[in-house]
């Protein structure tokens, strides 16, 4: 420890629990028994269901490696920190995508049928969960809440029908879950990211809006600006086009909680401009929405978006509140969110504004002259507009010509002509529900029947209303006032902004998987057509269901709408269903907008990677009409290297084939043991793997999620796996291979150095505070805080443990040393003593501590943190009063690459910068330190801490 005391102030924090004192374990015999637990442990994955902790990080780096091939960068990220939770003995939680990949657990008793797991070497974009299905046979159709029997329209026979000519036998009813509410991606971690402000979680909270930790991470990186990520998150873990793609989908959702949340302030809308009107008015409500996050203190800028935001000459607040909008939205997949704060921002939609234009002719009989001035720089330009009628003049200004003139006209009139102003209309009662027309063709009622099995829901008067075209309702005015029912057009309406959104919501999952990599122009407002609805429509066959004038067609317009209009129901009789469950033609639909990435996509971006050009030849059997076609997949710069894929009825399928049988080489899905066409061409991309290494900013993050080089196995500790790996590679080396061994070396160095102090940087940045340098007030006053507060002390540990690094130059040692002094400084806070042993085996190095009579296994959580970020590679087991840590040390090398691997390791722990990152740190707890001692004494003055705060965020953003 070093001369200042914080290393042992965060035991305070922790309540040490008293268990009664039993007879003792041996400490050698518990070291025994704590390490053949260490792989043994359960891991819970829920329902009582569990797998065994080397079961778990077997199948783990094969679920990452095929996410990250998949182009799932968000969800490999999200394996590794679940490895990483394992090692570190805790109990990571599993979200449901994640268990559905997993193994069925052992079961000792089958009373149930097990669930299907997907191919081992099934490679798609965004795995689904296992959908949920109902299917439906023509003719016996099971309504999930189905008409009365007592209703002869539905339920009694139906009268005989010819056979239309564009009448198509309808598809049976499939119901899939989305799974979008669960299995959304991760947010990226990053050092840089500041948290979110106190005052805006709880006014979240108050508003209804809870957030766990993966929705809080997604609403941190929410909260910036483009500007700010620009000048202050140098490592770009997410990209402006991601924060374009959340700012996207947070309008969709705001506009859909429009449509939900007027009508409950009034009636119904009763037309499509009144409907229209409504969302014109979204700038108002962006506007509300950003107010009200500032006034909470949402929302991080650049320094001069900032002071455009607060002097409300900026658009970019308006930004980030659709930005946050749209992070809540799609972690829950509904309007909840944009509901809340619609509610919290006093949002009132206003009633249509009469013709102002119109109202001064009638008062003049003339038309008005109109006269404009300019003011102010191009950013920030006025407009005023003068209006002379009659004699008469008003003016009026705004940030747009057409704004001024309509302020100039509405004061004229108000001015001079009020009793022209039309009263303001009385609130609409509320319309009566719509009901099943007394007579209509039979093909209409299958349709209706149709609609409330495949959108589970129980409205047919809506999906009648859906079905109906104006023409009709025209032509049959009575029925339709007798129903209390309307056209389409408002459904239409609505559903047009329905199915807006559940297209962009599944593009935003997609488009999101890979943060880093979004461009700004990657669809980030995808278009959907009256064509694409229209061919919706055609594949579900419901020609035959439209009510329309006799001789009508049905065109690609009313195709669209009668698609939009349906959706709408169902949504209006359950908001929110069909974000979660859809039948199978419409999930399908919404992915459509999506390109797939096929095998042999994958393989050409593998390819391009590491410099390898893939070839195809094709070979064909069979009779014309029963032709079958084989793809051989070749590396153009070694033809022996040939795989075949399997037989198909196309070239297409036949290349998919080929090249999805060598992505299942490459991600290790394939465990069996390998023919001699796939050893070749496994060795063959091997050395194009290890030719296309390069130093020069490798892409450590990348490779450590996809298991590059044995990355993933070096960095945690793994040496056993990377010591087979590394041979295996090794053997395919010429033995004029030392250039490429010499960059393997450099790479290996690199990669290791770059994640170290990733590491580092990323638990250091999380213990200091948030700082705004042209912010003096709050500067003084958020350190002030930090100083009371336990993040001074969990630096000091880590300082001290990386001065015993940098002293010993040994890190599994100076860890060692460094947990012993500081569960002795447990054993002595509590009142207690500890007991420990060190025991070395093959996999290393494993302490085993015991602290009578308290609870360490929430104790020594600072502990485990600092010494995963310094030292890697290490596995706990915590048990009640004793925990046990195993440090992998590197074996005598047998290979030329694992030889450069395990240098390079030991290199990574002699880097200069842990000793720059050291003594800032330890410049800071000096300061904190003297300021600490003042206090007592005299009036505090936190400038120096403030300086070695800088010194050690310079310190961090060194290379």
């Amino acid at each position: 420890m070093t001369a200042y005391s914080f290393g042992a102030r965060w035991v305070g924090v922790v309540a040490f629990r008293s268990s009664p004192s039993l007879v003792p374990e041996p400490l050698h015999k518990m070291a025994e028994r704590l390490h053949a637990r260490a792989g043994d442990r359960s891991i819970v994955l829920g329902d009582g269901r569990s797998l065994p902790a080397s079961t778990m990080l077997k199948v783990l780096p094969r679920i990452r490696t095929r996410y990250l091939l998949a182009g799932d960068a968000a969800r490999a990220a999200e394996c590794l920190q679940v490895e990483r939770a394992v090692r570190g003995g805790g109990q990571p939680r599993l979200r449901e995508w994640l268990i559905r990949e997993l193994p069925e657990p052992p079961r000792k008793q089958s009373l149930t049928g097990s669930r299907k797991q997907a191919p081992p070497g099934a490679l798609t974009r965004s795995p689904q969960p296992q959908a949920t299905r109902r299917v439906l046979k023509s003719g016996q159709p099971t309504l999930r809440r189905p008409i009365p029997p007592s209703d002869p329209r539905i339920s009694g026979p139906r009268p005989p029908q010819a056979p239309a000519r564009s009448h198509r036998r309808r598809p049976p009813v499939e119901i899939r879950d989305t799974g979008w509410r669960e299995s959304y991606p991760h947010a990226p971690e990053s050092p840089w990211l500041p948290e979110l402000p106190p005052s805006l979680e709880s006014a979240l909270r108050e508003c209804g809006l809870e957030l766990d930790a993966p929705a809080r991470q997604w609403l941190r990186w929410a909260s910036l600006h483009t500007s700010y990520v620009h000048e202050s998150v140098p490592d770009e873990r997410l990209s402006p086009g991601a924060l374009r793609i959340l700012q996207t989908l947070g309008r969709n959702w705001m506009r859909l909680a429009m449509v939900e949340y007027v009508p409950t302030l009034r009636a119904d809308f009763a037309s499509n401009a009144e409907l229209s009107h409504i969302l014109a008015q979204d700038a108002r409500a962006r506007h509300g929405i950003a107010n009200w996050l500032r006034q909470h203190g949402g929302g991080w800028y650049g320094r001069g978006e900032r002071v455009a935001a607060e002097a409300g000459t900026s658009r970019s607040a308006g930004d980030v509140a659709m930005q946050i909008v749209g992070a809540l939205s799609m972690v829950t997949a509904s309007t909840a969110p944009a509901t809340a704060l619609l509610r919290a921002s006093d949002f009132r939609a206003s009633e249509p504004e009469p013709d102002w234009g119109a109202l001064v002719r009638a008062a003049t009989q003339t038309d008005p002259r109109v006269s404009r001035s300019e003011a102010g720089p191009d950013h920030l330009r006025t407009f005023t507009v003068t209006v002379t009628a009659g004699g008469q003049m008003a003016s009026g200004t705004a940030r747009s010509a057409k704004a001024a003139r309509m302020t100039a006209l509405r004061a004229w009139v108000t001015e001079h002509a009020p009793h022209l102003i039309p009263a303001a209309r009385p609130p609409a009662s509320a319309a009566a529900a719509p009901q099943l027309y007394p007579t209509c063709p039979a093909a209409h009622l299958e349709a209706v029947q149709w609609a409330m099995s495949a959108f589970e829901t129980d409205a047919p008067g809506l999906f009648t209303q859906a079905l109906t075209h104006r023409s009709w309702a025209y032509d049959n005015r009575a029925a339709v006032e007798r129903s209390d029912q309307r056209d389409y057009g408002v459904l239409a309406t609505e559903g047009s902004e329905l199915v807006r959104t559940l297209v962009h919501h599944h593009h935003a999952l997609i488009a999101l998987s890979s943060p880093a990599t979004v461009p700004m122009a990657d669809l980030t407002a995808t278009v959907v057509t009256e064509a694409k609805l229209a061919d919706l429509f055609d594949h579900l066959g419901l020609t035959d269901a439209v009510l329309r004038s006799r001789g009508m067609g049905v065109s690609t317009e009313v195709k669209s709408d009668v698609i939009q209009a349906l959706a709408a129901a169902a949504w209006r009789a359950q908001p929110g269903r069909l974000a979660h469950r859809q039948f199978a033609q419409l999930e399908d639909w919404v992915r459509s907008f999506v390109p797939r990435r096929d095998p042999t996509t994958m393989l050409q971006e593998y390819g391009a990677t590491h410099r390898v050009e893939f070839v195809y030849e094709f070979r064909s059997r069979g009779a014309e009409h029963q032709r079958q076609f084989q793809a051989q997949v070749t590396l153009a710069n070694d033809p022996s290297a040939v795989l075949a894929g399997g037989w198909c009825t196309s070239k297409t399928a036949a290349k998919h084939a080929a090249a999805g049988r060598l992505l299942r080489l490459l991600s290790g899905e394939q465990v069996a043991e390998l023919s001699t066409e796939e050893t070749d061409v496994l060795r063959a991309c091997l050395r194009a793997e290890l030719r296309a290494v390069t130093p020069e900013g490798p892409t450590a993050d990348r490779d450590l999620l996809a298991g590059r080089m044995g990355l993933d196995r070096l960095i945690s500790g793994d040496y056993s796996s990377f010591g087979q790996w590394a041979t295996a590679r090794s053997r395919v080396l010429s033995g004029s291979a030392s250039g490429v061994l010499t960059r393997v070396g450099d790479y290996y160095t690199a990669a290791l150095t770059h994640l170290r102090r990733q590491q580092i940087r990323r638990l250091i940045k999380s213990l200091l505070p948030r700082l705004h340098p042209h912010d003096d007030p709050a500067h003084m006053a958020a350190i002030s805080a930090w100083l009371a507060g336990p993040g001074v002390a969990r630096l000091a540990l880590i300082e001290d443990l990386l001065g015993a690094v940098v002293w010993q130059r040994n890190a599994p040692d100076a860890a060692i040393a460094f947990v012993q002094q500081q569960t002795a400084v447990i054993a002595s806070t509590s009142g207690s003593s500890a007991e420990s042993t060190l025991t070395t085996g093959q996999n290393g190095k494993t302490l085993t501590i015991r602290v009578a009579e308290r609870d360490l296994s929430s104790a020594v959580a600072p502990l485990v943190d600092t010494v995963e970020a310094v030292v890697s590679g290490t596995s706990w087991v915590r048990e009640g009063d004793t925990v046990a840590l195993t440090l992998s040390t590197p074996p005598r090398a047998q290979d030329p690459i694992a030889t450069r691997a395990f240098h390079a390791l030991e290199s990574s722990w002699t880097d200069p910068w842990l000793s720059e990152a050291r003594h800032a740190l330890s410049e800071l707890l000096g300061a904190a330190d003297a300021t600490a001692t003042n206090a007592r004494t005299t009036t505090t003055d936190d400038s120096a801490v403030a300086t070695a705060l800088l010194g050690v965020d310079a310190a961090l953003r060194s290379t």
